[in-house]
């Protein structure tokens, strides 16, 4: 089953000076690449293989075949804001296909998660129960599917940690129960660079609602 990851972020794209589409943001960001669609509500973007959404009321102007070099003193952080959403959304895909190994290979040794009734996990907390919820899902045949994913929100605190406000929506299909749970959540990551690779030290919800559906 292939399932589709829809991204939107705001964050600068570093580029050669070349033909392409750009795009200033009211937020003073300026995104770069190759204008994929144009809507009276959004416009989408895609950015090294990437396609991101950028909503009318969040653009002050864009420009279709502009030819603009990139600012090389942002290119540093373009490549890291890049290599953390990539990080976030293989962890999520990997909470989606039980690969336990994945995600915990996405996470720091520090980690820290809020899980049920406030109690902090930590590392080792967080690998029991992914393995236990794994486990779960195998004896059951639920299934999870991930999608719907917006990054609100990416601030650089330092060269080695950022903070992102991310939401998504996650779909439980229970043949067990003939039940499908949609829920929608919200955390607040908290990523730092550990030799070389973006891992999440901090998982911590914002919110999460949720709804009920018969399965077909």
């Amino acid at each position: 089953m292939k399932t589709f990851l829809c991204l939107c972020l705001g964050l600068l794209v570093a580029a050669d000076c070349m033909a392409e589409t750009v795009v200033k943001l009211k937020n003073g960001k300026v995104v770069r690449g190759d204008l994929i669609e144009d809507t009276e509500s959004y416009v989408k973007i895609n950015i090294d293989g990437v396609d991101l959404t950028y909503w009318k009321d969040e653009i002050e102007g864009f420009d279709a075949g502009a030819q603009m070099p990139a600012a090389s003193g942002a290119a540093g952080q373009d490549a890291a804001a890049g290599d953390i959403q990539k990080a976030l959304v293989s962890f999520l895909g990997a909470l989606q296909s039980n690969d336990t190994k994945t995600a915990l290979g996405l996470i720091s040794k520090s980690f820290l998660f809020e899980g049920k009734n406030n109690n902090i996990l930590n590392y080792d907390g967080f690998k029991e129960q992914l393995e236990n919820m794994a486990q779960r899902r195998t004896q059951t045949k639920a299934k999870i599917k991930i999608g719907n994913i917006v990054v609100q929100s990416l601030v650089m605190e330092s060269d080695d940690k950022a903070r992102v406000a991310i939401q998504y929506e996650q779909e439980t299909m229970q043949p067990r129960f003939s039940q499908r749970i949609i829920q929608e959540k919200k955390h607040e990551a908290v990523l730092s660079r550990e030799e070389g690779s973006w891992k999440i030290s901090q998982w911590p919800p914002l919110a999460k609602k949720g709804r009920k559906k018969t399965a077909p």
